[in-house]
């Protein structure tokens, strides 16, 4: 019950979205869209990207790993990965998904009393940091490309603000976690309060594993490169998703949708980024003169894509890591 009254603000938020956007569409332009159905040619290109985006990101996050001495297969990485988004996409939860995926990692290589080669708690946590921060460096440096080079976007006054939230979240987020100051800071809450030492020594050790990444650059230089992948991949989903509505969607509209929407879905004001992650499809295609129908049709569709590969995704991995539950060694 708890848990349910704390989740009422993001429920009122995303209902609030949610009837914005609804009150901004024109609705017989959207069935004027969907009338003769979809492009079938395009909607399959549209669901391929689903798995190869996980592909791309489970390599990234296989590299990272690797560079800390914890080596598994590309395709069981990429199951459990997939089991995330399932967590993250379907269920009521965004950050829960990678809280899955590092238990159930450390789950497969053993546990720490079990195992000499498992990794322990704070090694999966920070390899699946250095993941995500990697990917937020590259879409910060690709929302501040859209916002220079847009200047339109400025004029938007509600995009401009969420756009500008996203983005001190993810910086203000990645200075807190990364900080070593905070750490020391909380070593010492933890000398003054004895019930506090323990999660501030945990928070030490996991910073100690995130900035030994530093150590191997040419890991986080090979992150960077797959991240600029992925976010390549999403524009493509996009014209893609677009495409299968029969309206060609420029390259450039594609990748300022790709750093614009992304970044305001980071805010954790919405369950799962219901309605801001509509609001944004749609403020953003009205901006380059798509219209705000285009832009929530292609927000429906791909978010139908991620639930129903998320789905799949989750039980094909299932039954095939419970044929395969050990890493490989070498």
């Amino acid at each position: 019950m708890t848990s349910v009254l704390k989740r009422l603000p993001l429920f009122a938020a995303s209902l609030a979205l949610a009837a914005w956007v609804a009150t901004r569409t024109d609705w017989s332009r959207v069935n004027e869209l969907v009338a003769d159905g979809l492009h079938p040619a395009w909607l399959a290109l549209l669901v391929i990207t689903s798995p190869v985006l996980t592909l791309v990101s489970a390599w990234k996050w296989r590299s990272l790993l690797a560079a800390r001495g914890q080596h598994d297969g590309l395709l069981p990485l990429s199951g459990l990965y997939v089991i995330g988004q399932f967590y993250s996409n379907v269920l009521p939860s965004s950050g829960g998904g990678d809280v899955v995926r590092a238990e159930l990692t450390r789950r497969r290589h053993g546990d720490e009393t079990g195992a000499t080669q498992a990794p322990t708690r704070s090694t999966v946590y920070a390899a699946i940091t250095a993941e995500r921060f990697t990917g937020l460096f590259v879409l910060l440096a690709l929302t501040l490309a859209v916002l220079a080079t847009t200047p339109r976007v400025w004029n938007h006054g509600a995009l401009t603000g969420l756009t500008l939230a996203g983005f001190l979240f993810a910086t203000t987020v990645m200075a807190a976690v990364a900080s070593r100051r905070v750490g020391r800071a909380a070593a010492r809450v933890g000398q003054r309060f004895s019930p506090l030492a323990g999660p501030a020594a945990k928070l030490q050790r996991f910073q100690a594993d995130l900035w030994a990444y530093s150590d191997h650059r040419r890991a986080l230089a090979g992150a960077l490169l797959q991240s600029a992948a992925f976010y390549a991949l999403i524009a493509a989903s996009i014209v893609a998703a677009g495409s299968c509505f029969g309206v060609l969607i420029d390259l450039r509209t594609a990748v300022a949708a790709t750093g614009l929407v992304l970044i305001i879905s980071l805010l954790p004001i919405s369950i799962n980024g219901v309605g801001l992650w509509e609001f944004a499809f749609s403020e953003v295609f009205d901006l380059f003169g798509y219209g705000r129908e285009l832009g929530l049709a292609i927000a429906l569709l791909i978010r139908l894509r991620d639930v129903a590969w998320s789905t799949s995704g989750y039980l094909l991995a299932s039954l095939l890591l419970k044929r395969n539950p050990s890493p490989r060694t070498t």
